[in-house]
């Protein structure tokens, strides 16, 4: 069964807040297969969406916004 391509298009709600460039893949694994990457298409071209850092920077944001230290 084929799937929709539409289910791939880039939404810039799955940022949630950050940029495409604070939350672009780094394939720290060196084969891409981390688990944490996430696919999407943007123009037709494919966006990849690193996970591991969004979590890690949102407890960042939260943290911040908590009034609590950074380290």
């Amino acid at each position: 069964m084929a799937r929709d391509l539409s289910d791939f298009e880039f939404d810039p709600a799955v940022l949630e807040g950050f940029t495409l460039h604070d939350l672009k893949c780094d394939a720290c694994s060196g084969y891409g297969n981390c688990g944490y990457r996430m696919y999407r298409l943007k123009d037709g071209k494919p966006v990849l969406i690193c996970q591991q850092k969004k979590k890690k920077l949102k407890a960042q944001r939260d943290l911040e916004l908590a009034g609590g230290a950074v380290e």
